[in-house]
């Protein structure tokens, strides 16, 4: 994983673990308009709290 706090260098930064299997959702609209973005950006947070109360 990357430090992005732009604190220090980052070739001083040492490296971190980080899952060796990661799992992508991608998340598509029909249109893009702003109700769309509205619903898109209440389903990531729902699929976002449904990961985190499993433990994901």
């Amino acid at each position: 994983m990357r430090d992005f706090t732009a604190q220090r260098h980052s070739q001083w930064l040492p490296a971190q673990p980080f899952d060796s299997y990661p799992v992508l959702a991608p998340l598509t609209t029909e249109h893009d308009r702003p109700s769309d973005r509205l619903r898109a950006g209440q389903a990531l947070e729902h699929l976002l709290l449904v990961a985190t109360a499993h433990g994901l």
